[in-house]
């Protein structure tokens, strides 16, 4: 929707498919980015797969990342339902 609507404001039919082109484009390389940042930080957390804990220190990594995205999906929908999501800037 962000990128549409911005796009379907431009009268020109180039300068709107430059807008979403460019809005496509940034969006993958900063996702691709914090996904590499956080699988970095992760493999960090866990240690190193030489260690004898390493089994378990991956396994807290990853039910701590996994708690983290149903904190933040419940967030979301609580204020999403509240009607308070387009209060967040």
């Amino acid at each position: 929707v962000l990128g549409v609507v911005p796009a379907s404001e431009l009268a020109d039919p180039a300068l709107a498919a430059a807008y979403l082109g460019a809005f496509c484009v940034t969006s993958a390389v900063v996702m691709g980015g914090f996904a590499a940042f956080y699988a970095g930080f992760a493999r960090w957390l866990s240690g190193s797969q030489d260690s004898r804990r390493y089994g378990s220190r991956l396994f807290l990594v990853e039910v701590g990342s996994s708690f983290l995205s149903l904190i933040v999906g419940v967030v979301w929908l609580i204020l999403l339902g509240a009607g308070r999501i387009d209060d967040i800037q």
